[in-house]
């Protein structure tokens, strides 16, 4: 993740769970998240900012998400509160949501996922496209089993 940054140790940090706290909506277009994200780090204070990305379901933009930037204490294992808000697409409707609620496959989701990682000094910005939920859900509950 960080390597550039000159510090092998960012190949060690690691995601240890992650719990949707709330769900807000914030007018008819957009709902304001809270996520609690465990990180295990043994490497320098790092800050993911500039987090951003697109939610697919079935291959169509489903909603638009900024998060906003976390700090992440240096040789620490701690849960992080994330805010964030999504923004429904272009063509998508609250109505379509509501349709689509009891019948989401959570194999048919997928997600773009940039930001940028700043440490000592430096930044270095990373992207991810099509990345299932299912997969990064599954890695999540893989972390917790081991501790």
């Amino acid at each position: 993740m960080l390597i550039a940054c000159g510090c092998g140790k960012f190949n060690d940090i690691r995601i240890t769970s992650a719990k949707l706290v709330s769900l807000t909506p914030s007018g008819l277009r957009a709902v304001d998240a809270v996520m609690e994200v465990g990180v295990d780090n043994p490497a320098m204070t790092f800050t993911v900012a500039y987090a951003r990305g697109t939610v697919y379901y079935a291959g169509k933009p489903l909603m638009d998400y900024s998060a906003q930037p976390v700090t992440v204490k240096r040789r620490s294992s701690e849960v992080y509160e994330v805010n964030a808000r999504g923004t429904l697409a272009g063509g998508v409707s609250v109505l379509s949501i509501l349709g689509m609620a009891g019948n989401i496959d959570i194999d048919r989701i997928t997600v773009d996922i940039s930001a940028t990682l700043k440490a000592g000094g430096r930044k270095k910005d990373i992207s991810m496209e099509n990345v299932p939920v299912a997969r990064i859900k599954e890695a999540v509950e893989q972390l917790q089993g081991r501790r």
